[in-house]
């Protein structure tokens, strides 16, 4: 797993991770667990076009919530210069109220997952410094959060699927060019 945008705050949330002037640049309630993630670091953990997921996972505390409401998020994928290639978004027709899967951070979640055409693949796979980024954005927070920290994961999507415990399996629009 690798931690893509980590969210902590109660009642709504919202935040990114994005890459400036060759750096992770945090706002809203990102976590300091929040970072972009490079070809090479997903390469590393045997995530390629074929197999890249993204987990959603909820962790409220005992006696908080167990169901958050997500409506819309984007990735956004930088060239190796930070110059944005392209961005997939996902925009929930309805809010989706997506309850806790297990107890603690990592244990389950929901799965996206991300399916790219040839060319942006090649595009950006093409480069081992080539990022992703992260924005939930304040228009759209994610709601009822009982101050937990609710974390996306970049995965293999095979692994999760073999582990279990996933209760959703949603497509990612297909990304489209800045």
């Amino acid at each position: 797993m690798l931690t893509l945008l980590a969210l902590h705050a109660q009642g709504t949330e919202a935040g990114s991770i994005q890459r400036s002037a060759g750096l992770d640049m945090r706002t809203g309630d990102a976590t300091n667990q929040s970072r972009t993630v490079s070809v090479g670091d997903l390469a590393a953990a045997n995530v390629n076009t074929t197999s890249l997921g993204l987990v959603f996972n909820i962790s409220q505390p005992p006696g908080g919530g167990s169901s958050v409401t997500l409506r819309a998020f984007s990735l956004i994928f930088y060239e190796v210069n930070d110059t944005v290639l392209f961005t997939s978004n996902f925009v929930a027709a309805q809010p989706l109220v997506l309850d806790q899967v297990g107890a603690g951070v990592g244990t389950a979640g929901w799965l996206f997952n991300i399916t790219f055409s040839a060319p942006d693949a090649a595009l950006f796979f093409g480069a081992a410094g080539n990022r992703i980024g992260m924005v939930l954005p304040d228009g759209t927070p994610m709601l009822n959060s009982a101050g937990g920290p609710d974390t996306f994961y970049l995965i293999p999507t095979p692994g999760v699927l073999s582990l279990g415990g996933v209760p959703l399996l949603l497509a990612l629009r297909r990304p489209r060019r800045n």
